[in-house]
């Protein structure tokens, strides 16, 4: 987009490319490329320009004064590019962020339905679309943005429309689809519980001496993220485990502080920097021989999606970094914790593609902010909270409330328990965080549902790790969001001695602070229903005789929750058990 000045309005850009195409200048591809570009990367945030901008492109490519969705399944088998082809998968298939209503969500989860098996069905008849990708590293080049990342935060078992997606990149791809002849060999085991498989395995008398293989592949396991921080410290028990061979498999060639601390500092050697191609990544970990290959997360880096297709290794496992399942049939297993699923694991298996395994453990070595240098000047300071709320510019005698959640995880029903604390609290201010280029998106979310009330709310832009500590120490008590909850968040704050009140949903991803506090045997911050999280915050926040007993039982009961050994125990007891299943 050489041509065209971005800082000007996007009605100017479109204005600006047509007027070229019209005059010939660019050639009818090209301009598909730049409307892609123009609208495409910004359109998951739900912005209505946005989506006026891509439905005045299809009324113009189209020569139609009105779109609609069977319209574009009509026209799909006539997209004259590649590029067009997505614009049109995107518009049917896209993800939204910041719904206004419960209803709003439903409708919008229905109609992603609907277009999939149309899609689906489209596939399957005589006349596909023309506009598939016969290498799966033009599909990767072609994603600009990741198109089913945020449907995760809408609070549905999404199952069923993971399968579906997988199916239609498939359809979409057929280079997708890789198995390496050393790896048809995998296996499935129907129960998901460790006592009975381990039983299954009782008879098993062979002693196997060769080290097992394993790598681990995502591209934030170097950086100072979420996805590293819940899966180093078993990494690093591996490594230094004399029966595993270890490998990282990334494209970044960042090394943040919590990879150098936990990993670098071993003198680690295999960390294999793949190419960003996805044929050549996968000669490069086929020749390994892996015998598991594990995915900290399928879903948020479309580069791992895409790979996470190919049968590499004989056991392939998924667990959660993502904390969703991945729809994808060349993944085995789905490693979890019998404290983050519901009771009942036949019902929790309804949320998996993949075969559940519940570990007897948290699942996570968890490091403590011990292992940072900053970490002792944080905690000599923890009852400080009028010298870090001066730092941040918040009232000393007001009643703060923190949510810090991504603002993908706002969900209506977060509306309703920030409007009733608002409503109980007339001292209560809610600060937020979210990120620079969705500010403005969220303050507008915010106003146009809390009204007045939106001026008792604060929202800071996402800031560094050491920052957003001090901001964790400032708050009186902190909110967990429903129904996609917090994981390192929770765990961070109960690092700093903050109470967090929760509300566990019936999937993963909004039962990790449930699962924590089961495990610290705390029971009285988990709530029964969105009211009740309210009237809880509002009744510790404004407490301190109780939230003080709180806060000190959180801070005796940490050593149950950091660095546990018994997930490390876990995790090897089973990934052997696995392998020696896989190859007797």
């Amino acid at each position: 987009m050489d041509n065209v000045d971005t800082n000007v309005d996007e009605n100017e850009i479109y204005n600006k490319i047509n007027q070229n195409f019209l005059t010939n200048n660019i050639p009818p591809t090209e301009f598909v490329k730049l409307i892609y570009s123009t609208l495409l990367e910004k359109h998951v945030y739900n912005n209505h320009e946005n989506e006026e901008l891509l439905i005045r492109y299809f009324k113009h490519r189209f020569n139609t004064l009105s779109i609609s969705d069977d319209m574009l399944l009509n026209n799909v088998i006539n997209a004259n590019c590649t590029h067009e082809y997505l614009l049109i998968l995107y518009y049917l298939i896209k993800p939204k962020i910041l719904f206004n209503t419960v209803e709003e969500i439903n409708q919008h989860n229905k109609r992603i339905h609907l277009n999939l098996d149309k899609l689906l069905l489209l596939y399957q008849s005589n006349t596909p679309p023309s506009s598939v990708f016969n290498n799966v590293d033009d599909l990767y080049n072609s994603f600009v943005v990741n198109y089913n990342y945020h449907h995760v935060y809408n609070g549905f078992n999404n199952k069923d429309l993971y399968i579906k997606i997988a199916k239609l990149w498939k359809y979409t791809c057929p280079d997708l689809i890789y198995n390496c002849l050393e790896c048809s060999n995998s296996i499935s085991i129907n129960n998901p519980t460790i006592d009975k498989l381990s039983s299954a395995l009782a008879s098993e008398s062979e002693n196997k001496t060769n080290k097992i293989n394993i790598g681990f592949a995502s591209n934030f396991l170097t950086k100072n993220h979420s996805v590293s921080r819940d899966r180093i410290g078993i990494i690093r028990s591996l490594i230094l485990d004399s029966k595993f061979n270890v490998y990282i498999f990334t494209t970044s060639s960042t090394e943040d502080s919590i990879y150098n601390i936990a990993i670098n500092s071993l003198h680690f050697k295999n960390k294999i920097l793949l190419p960003i191609n996805i044929r050549e990544s996968r000669e490069i970990i086929k020749n390994l021989k892996l015998n598991i290959l594990v995915y900290p997360e399928i879903g948020m880096d479309p580069f791992f999606y895409l790979l996470a297709f190919s049968r590499l290794a004989p056991i392939q496992i998924n667990t959660w970094g993502h904390s969703e399942t991945s729809g994808i049939d060349s993944i085995d297993y789905y490693f979890s914790s019998k404290y983050y699923e519901v009771e009942n694991l036949e019902i929790a298996q309804q949320n998996y593609s993949e075969k559940l395994i519940c570990l007897h453990s948290l699942c996570t070595f968890y490091y403590s902010l011990r292992i940072y240098n900053f970490f002792p000047e944080l905690k000599s300071n923890l009852k400080e909270i009028n010298k870090y709320r001066i730092h941040f510019n918040l009232p000393k005698n007001a009643t703060i409330y923190g949510i810090f959640q991504t603002t993908f995880k706002y969900h209506p029903h977060m509306l309703k328990i920030i409007k009733h604390i608002l409503y109980l609290d007339p001292k209560a201010i809610i600060v937020m965080l979210t990120y620079t280029n969705l500010e403005e998106r969220f303050l507008d979310y915010l106003d146009s549902h809390l009204g007045y009330h939106s001026s008792r709310v604060r929202v800071f832009s996402r800031i560094i790790p050491f920052e957003f500590y001090k901001l964790i120490i400032s708050m009186n008590i902190i909110v967990d969001s429903y129904p996609f909850g917090g994981c390192n968040g929770s765990l961070e704050a109960f690092n700093l001695g903050k109470v967090v009140i929760t509300l566990p949903s019936d999937k993963i991803n909004g039962r990790f602070t449930f699962g924590f506090y089961n495990k610290m045997n705390i029971h009285e911050p988990i709530c029964s229903n969105l009211k009740d999280v309210a009237e809880k915050s509002v009744f510790y926040a404004n407490n301190s005789v109780e939230l003080n007993k709180l806060e000190n039982k959180i801070l005796q009961n940490l050593n149950k929750i950091f660095e546990e050994e018994e997930s490390i125990v876990t995790w090897k007891q089973m990934l052997t058990q696995l392998h020696n299943y896989n190859i007797r």
